[in-house]
């Protein structure tokens, strides 16, 4: 009768485990307990808590409270000029996040260029022989600084407008 409880009690010790068992996806009920508490507890430090402060940097949380817009006015800004040949069509100063950009041009052969705080993010050569008639983006371009779009070897109308959250 006593082998069979020392059967049963060596089955459970191997079963269940330690509780100084190494984590280990594989082996007792203690390691598997504690490689999942381990996973939980790195998880919980890339996605982050709700108590997160919005930041560019950080958890997961962090990074999506601070594209989303809380506490950010929502704004529009729009410029048309009818015969602009080159020069900075609109600018925006701030803190926010650019939601939207629509552009429009009369010419086949305008040079448009968009900075954000003082980096070029997009140069585009001509049109390739079309005419930009309302192209629309929804990017969600963060701006610390400011956001120009200017345009050069337009002939024509050129017009754009933009959406964005300033802080």
């Amino acid at each position: 009768m006593f082998g069979f409880f020392e059967a049963i009690y060596g089955f459970l010790t191997r079963s269940l485990g330690n509780r100084g068992d190494t984590p280990a996806a594989t082996g007792s009920l203690h390691s598997k307990a504690r490689s999942i508490y381990n996973l939980v507890d790195t998880t919980e430090w890339e996605v982050g808590v709700r108590s997160d402060s919005a930041r560019r940097t950080g958890s997961l949380h962090a990074k999506v409270s601070y594209l989303m817009p809380q506490n950010k006015t929502p704004m529009i800004e729009s410029s048309y000029d009818s015969s602009i040949s080159s020069g900075n069509i609109l600018s925006i100063s701030g803190t926010g996040i650019i939601t939207g950009i629509s552009l429009k041009s009369g010419s086949a052969n305008a040079n448009i260029e968009i900075t954000v705080d003082g980096s070029t993010l997009y140069d585009g050569d001509d049109l390739g022989g079309a005419s930009l008639d309302g192209m629309s983006i929804s990017p969600q371009i963060p701006f610390t600084s400011d956001f120009n779009i200017s345009v050069s070897g337009n002939s024509g109308e050129f017009g754009a407008v933009v959406s964005y959250l300033l802080d």
